[in-house]
């Protein structure tokens, strides 16, 4: 009999915590684990890829309709799809996990396992810490850190000792994301940011260094792939700069490696951070990196050696570090560190671990 295992997440858009979930679901081994996937709002708010995706699979995806805000509707449908789905495990994510709780101790949910896809104290609403904080200590479920730094914040935030803090580092698929030699070598210095248009990502400040990047180097040309918010806001300030030739807004796509292939440098300018699969995926691309020192960041980039890494809020370092990478030769040596730095994060090793825990206590 197979072990089941319940996936639960507010939507399944274009996030990060999105992205990892999919890949959970894509790569787990499906002779030995039967998935469900449960997103808290309607099927409206999935992407295409996605639906489509476990649709050719035959994996279920359960949508709950959830209301704007806290919807209490959602324990009792919970307690009834539990009850019919019977899981042996419970996997939430972001703020999914505080309607969790109360039905996987109703239903005797035996594996209850909740990731932090970001820094503790900025994973959640204080309310929903709350919550959390309880279930950590009180209900048997188990959080997950996605990198070592984002474990120390687990460990401050929630007051647990780290052997009750699982390790287990994101993962990508280090064999589909690997560069081909360019037949053609660009003129151009290209830089790429792949990320959501939210407040964390500070794509303002990128922006802003960007500026000065173009002062020094006529050439240069960044590529914002993604969309959110924000993207209005974004735009205007790219007007109002004067860079409408040089910054380009891709949008959403679901083929980021066509523009990771074509670029040269791998750029972010996050206030806060997990572990960044956009990022992994560029280092596994050969792209060095120029990034802050934001939460798990460091635990994949050493300065000097697979980029450079600036404080939060530095523009004058963001730009002064961006230009130092006009250099091909240099970017070619921190780029193939990057690469070996990648390949230590294989989608597969991520995954073997999460099934450990789901067949745990059987």
């Amino acid at each position: 009999m197979k072990t089941r295992v319940v996936q639960m997440i507010p939507t399944l858009g274009s996030g990060g915590a999105e992205r990892l979930v999919m890949d959970i679901v894509r790569y787990i081994d499906h002779s030995e684990f039967e998935v469900s996937l449960v997103s808290l709002y309607s099927k409206e708010q999935t992407a295409e890829i996605y639906r489509t995706f476990c649709s050719d699979h035959n994996i279920p995806i359960y949508y709950l309709n959830k209301k704007p805000g806290f919807d209490l509707r959602m324990l009792y449908k919970l307690v009834a799809l539990f009850r019919k789905l019977k899981p042996h495990a419970v996997h939430t994510h972001l703020y999914a996990g505080i309607y969790a709780v109360i039905p996987n101790l109703c239903c005797c949910i035996p594996v209850r396992l909740h990731t932090i896809h970001n820094v503790a104290e900025r994973e959640l609403p204080a309310m929903h810490r709350k919550i959390m904080r309880w279930a950590y200590h009180h209900s048997g479920t188990h959080p997950i850190a996605i990198s070592p730094q984002v474990k120390k914040t687990i460990q401050e935030q929630y007051a647990l000792p780290s052997k009750k803090i699982p390790l287990i580092c994101n993962g990508i698929d280090t064999m589909l994301y690997q560069r081909e030699k360019k037949i053609v070598e660009s003129l151009e210095t290209r830089y790429i940011c792949v990320a959501r248009f939210s407040p964390q990502k500070n794509h303002a400040m990128l922006i802003e260094a960007f500026a000065s990047v173009k002062s020094q180097i006529a050439n240069a040309k960044l590529y914002l792939v993604g969309g959110g918010e924000l993207e209005d806001q974004i735009c205007a300030q790219v007007n109002q700069l004067g860079l409408q030739e040089s910054v380009i807004l891709t949008g959403e796509t679901s083929d980021v490696k066509q523009y990771l292939s074509s670029c040269d440098v791998f750029v972010m300018a996050s206030d806060y951070e997990g572990l960044p699969l956009s990022m992994l995926e560029a280092m596994a691309m050969n792209l060095p990196v120029v990034s802050t020192k934001a939460g798990g960041v460091v635990d994949i980039v050493t300065h000097g050696v697979e980029g450079y890494l600036v404080d939060i809020g530095d523009v004058q370092a963001l730009a002064a570090n961006m230009i130092t990478l006009q250099d091909r030769t240099l970017r070619e040596l921190l780029g193939a560190n990057a690469r070996k730095r990648a390949e230590k994060y294989d989608i597969r090793c991520m995954v073997k671990r999460y099934e450990r825990i789901y067949r745990s206590q059987k």
